[in-house]
C-alpha cells in the first residue's frame, strides 16, 4: 500500500501569470487504498476506515473542518488524501497510524506514504544529519523530521491543506491527559466493546481470514473475538519449532483454531537491505520487517489479516519508565512516582561515547523540543508518551505494521483503531499496571486460553500476588527445562538477529563510502577535524542502523 502524489506549479503565461497544475498519482497495491470519485476531484482513503459519508461532493477546507468532531468517532484507522483542482487536502487519524510525508522544493510539491518517494519527486536528496544521527541512536526520527531536509511528516489528528506551495494545518485531536474518575470495569467494558466493534466491522463478508499469531496474549484476544462461524487460520513465523511454537499451539487448541507454522529463513534479518528500506521507507529499522519475502507469501492468499499489534504499548506497561516490582520481581507490578521529563525511548548524550558530543546534543535538543510540545497536553505523563504519539513515526517497532500493510491483504490491527487509541490516551496509567484493564476486558472472552501461559511468563487470567507467584514459578520451570534439555537457539518469537548482529562494513561498502557517510553525518554540526561517529566504538543495534543508513546515502 503506497501512494505518491506530485505536481509542478508552472506559469502558463508570463504576462497574466496564470498557473497550471498537473497532478501525478502513482499507486502501488490498492488493497488498503479506497479510491472515490467526487464531482470536483478524487478522494483516496488509506487504511480500513469507512469515511465516505463524511466526504461530500462539495469538498473544501471549511466543509472538512465542520466534520472534525465526527472524525474522532470513526472506527478503524485512516489517512485521507483529496485532490481538488490545484489543492491537496490531507486528513490523518488520531494516532497518525498511516504516516504521510510532504515536501516542497522550488516549484514542486509531493506527498507520499514514503519519504524517499517525496525526495525523488521534488528532486532533492539533501540529508538531515541530525535526523540520521537520531535514527542511529533512537531507532526512530523525531516528528516531524525525516532523513531529508525540507521533507516532513504530516501531524496526527489533523486536517491539512497544501495549496500554492504553502501548507496550512489544523489539529482536531491531541492525546490530552485526562483526570477521569471512571472505574476499572468501565474502562475495561469500553475497551472490549471498541476492539470487538473494530473486528466485527472488518470481518464482514470475509472468507479467508488469517491472524498473526504467537505465544503471547494479544493475538489470542483478537482470535477469541472472531465468531466461530468465520473460518480463520492462525499463523506464526519462527526460526524453528521452539518454546514459542509450543505455547502458540496450546493457545490455538484452547481457541479451537488451526495453527500454521511458517519457517523464517536463515539469515532473514541480514538480507535484502535495500528492498526492505524501499518497502517501509528510510529512517525505520528493517529488523522489524517480520513479513517480507518468504515469510509474507502465506498471507498473500488471504482477504483479511488481523493482529494484536500495539496492545502491549497502549494498554500495558511496555515503555513506561515508572513501573517495577518491590523485591527483584517478587510481588505484583507497581507504579512509582514519576518524573515526566524522563523521556522513554530517547538516549541521553552522556550515554553515547561513540557519537560526537555536539551532534549528540543536537539530537537531544530536537527531542527535547518535541517533549515540551507533548508536555503541554500531557504534563504528568509526557515522558512515557514520547514513543506513543505519533504512533506512525515514534514507535520503534512500527516497521512491522508498515511491512504488513504492504503484504497484499486487507490489514486490520484493532488496537490501532482510531477510537481505541483515543481510549488509551484518556485512560489513567494505574489501570495499565499489572495488565489490570486488559485482563478485566478480555479474560472472559479468552476462555480456556486465558490459563495457557504466555511467552512473557504470565498466565493471562491471573494478576496480583497470585499472578506474580505463577510468573515466578513459570520462569523457574523454563530455566530448569532449558538447562536439563540444553536447549539451543532463541525460544521467543523473533530471531537473535533482531537484537543486532556482527558484521564488517567492508562486506557491504568500501572505505570511501564510510568516509562519505561520516561527512554526511558531520554536516554543519561537527567540526571538519572530528569524526561524527567513532567506528571502533559503535556496536550492536546502532551499528546495524548505521549500515542501513549507508544503503540510503549510497543510492
Amino acid at each position: 500500500m503506497d501512494i505518491t502524489i506530485s505536481y509542478n506549479q508552472q506559469l502558463s503565461n508570463s504576462k497574466t501569470e496564470e498557473k497550471e497544475f498537473m497532478f501525478n498519482v502513482c499507486i502501488d497495491d490498492t488493497m488498503n487504498i479506497n479510491k472515490i470519485a467526487r464531482n470536483e476531484g478524487l478522494v483516496y482513503i488509506l487504511g480500513n476506515a469507512k469515511l465516505n459519508h463524511l466526504l461530500q461532493d462539495e469538498i473544501d477546507r471549511a466543509s472538512l473542518l465542520r466534520v472534525k468532531n465526527e472524525l474522532k468517532n470513526i472506527t478503524g484507522n485512516y489517512a485521507v488524501i483529496i485532490l481538488k483542482s490545484e489543492t491537496l487536502f490531507i486528513i490523518t487519524d488520531a494516532a497518525g497510524s498511516i504516516p504521510l510525508y510532504y515536501g516542497i522544493y522550488k516549484n514542486r510539491i509531493a506527498l507520499s506514504t514514503n519519504p524517499d518517494s517525496v525526495a525523488e519527486k521534488i528532486g532533492t536528496h539533501k540529508h538531515d544529519n541530525i535526523s540520521i544521527a537520531d535514527f542511529i541512536v533512537n531507532e526512530t526520527i523525531c516528528h516531524p523530521y525525516t532523513i531529508y531536509k525540507n521533507i516532513y511528516a504530516v501531524d496526527p489528528g489533523s486536517i491539512s491543506t497544501i495549496s500554492d506551495l504553502k501548507v496550512e494545518s489544523e489539529s482536531y485531536y491531541k492525546p490530552i491527559e485526562e483526570n477521569s474518575k471512571k472505574s476499572l470495569e468501565e474502562w475495561a467494558s469500553k475497551l472490549r466493546n471498541l476492539v470487538q466493534d473494530s473486528i466485527y466491522e472488518s470481518i464482514a463478508n470475509k472468507k479467508n481470514i488469517r491472524v498473526l499469531f504467537s505465544g503471547g496474549e494479544d493475538a489470542r484476544v483478537v482470535t477469541s473475538l472472531i465468531p466461530y462461524d468465520y473460518s480463520c487460520k492462525l499463523t506464526t513465523i519462527l526460526d524453528f519449532k521452539n518454546r514459542e511454537y509450543t505455547l502458540a499451539q496450546k493457545a490455538a487448541r484452547s481457541l479451537s483454531r488451526p495453527l500454521e507454522w511458517v519457517k523464517r529463513p536463515a539469515g532473514f534479518y541480514r538480507s535484502h537491505f535495500e528492498e526492505r528500506i524501499n518497502l517501509i521507507g528510510s529512517g525505520r529499522d528493517i529488523r522489524h520487517t517480520h513479513l517480507f519475502g518468504d515469510t509474507a507469501k502465506p498471507y498473500q492468499d488471504s482477504d483479511l489479516l488481523l493482529g494484536g499489534y500495539a496492545a502491549d504499548t497502549l494498554f500495558k506497561t511496555a515503555w513506561m519508565k515508572n513501573t517495577g516490582y518491590r523485591l527483584n520481581g517478587i510481588g505484583p507490578e507497581r507504579i512509582y512516582p514519576y518524573d515526566p521529563d524522563d523521556i522513554s525511548g530517547v538516549h541521553h548524550p552522556n550515554d553515547l561515547p561513540w557519537l560526537d558530543k555536539d551532534l549528540a546534543h543536537a539530537v537531544w535538543e530536537r527531542r527535547w523540543r518535541f517533549h515540551l510540545r507533548l508536555k503541554e497536553i500531557r504534563p504528568s505523563t509526557a515522558g512515557n508518551w514520547h514513543t506513543l504519539w505519533p504512533m506512525g513515526t515514534h514507535r520503534t517497532t512500527y516497521p512491522h505494521y508498515l511491512s504488513a500493510l504492504r503484504v497484499g491483504p486487507k490489514l486490520v490491527e484493532p488496537f490501532l483503531d482510531n477510537r481505541v487509541y483515543q481510549l488509551a490516551a484518556a485512560m489513567p496509567d494505574t489501570f495499565r499496571i499489572d495488565r489490570k484493564v486488559f485482563r478485566e476486558a478480555f479474560r472472559k472472552s479468552l476462555g480456556a486460553a486465558a490459563f495457557v501461559p504466555g511467552s512473557n511468563n504470565r498466565v493471562p487470567a491471573l494478576g496480583g500476588t497470585v499472578g506474580s507467584l505463577a510468573r515466578l514459578a513459570i520462569v523457574a520451570k523454563r530455566k530448569l527445562i532449558d538447562k536439563v534439555a540444553a536447549k539451543k537457539g532463541i525460544q521467543e518469537s523473533f530471531g537473535k538477529d533482531t537484537k543486532g548482529f556482527d558484521f564488517t562494513f567492508s562486506d557491504f561498502f568500501n572505505s570511501q563510502s564510510l568516509n562519505d557517510i561520516n561527512e554526511v553525518i558531520r554536516g554543519e554540526t561537527v567540526s571538519e577535524n572530528r569524526n561524527a561517529i567513532d567506528m571502533n566504538q559503535i556496536s550492536g543495534k546502532h551499528k546495524v542502523r548505521l549500515l542501513q543508513t549507508l544503503f540510503v546515502i549510497n543510492r
